[in-house]
């Protein structure tokens, strides 16, 4: 191989690298910062009306102001998601309870086996309950 080929091949390699790099920080950055606001989300209001505050020079009754309406409409968003999960179970169940109707009793029993199993990877993928 000359010496030309063996100089493009080391530059594409070095580029592939750096992408790949490049890639992997990019992500983990991202996974840090969705972990940390996860763990602090009783912080959250506080650091988005600083934000605002910030970027928009709000003075600190503004900016208390603007926290106890972001700590409002998390709880309005919280208790809402509570509704929509217990009715969506609600619909699912329905559903389920017509669709065993329509079956023998082996049928019945498979479909219960993979109803289990739909449970038992949707409780692995849950997130935790929110204070």
């Amino acid at each position: 191989m000359n010496r030309n080929a063996k100089l493009v091949l080391l530059l594409v390699a070095v580029f592939l690298f750096g992408t790949a790099a490049g890639f992997v920080a990019n992500e983990q950055v991202i996974r840090w910062r969705i972990a940390r606001f996860a763990r602090n989300e009783a912080d959250m209001p506080v650091h988005l009306a600083d934000k605002l505050a910030k970027r928009l020079g709000l003075t600190a009754g503004q900016r208390d102001a603007a926290e106890a309406a972001f700590r409002s409409a998390g709880e309005e968003m919280r208790e809402e998601r509570e509704r929509a999960r217990a009715a969506r179970e609600g619909i699912r169940g329905r559903l389920d309870g017509r669709l065993l109707e329509l079956m023998d009793e082996p049928q019945a029993a498979a479909f219960r086996g993979i109803l289990a199993e739909q449970s038992a990877r949707q409780a692995k993928h849950r997130a935790p309950p929110r204070p």
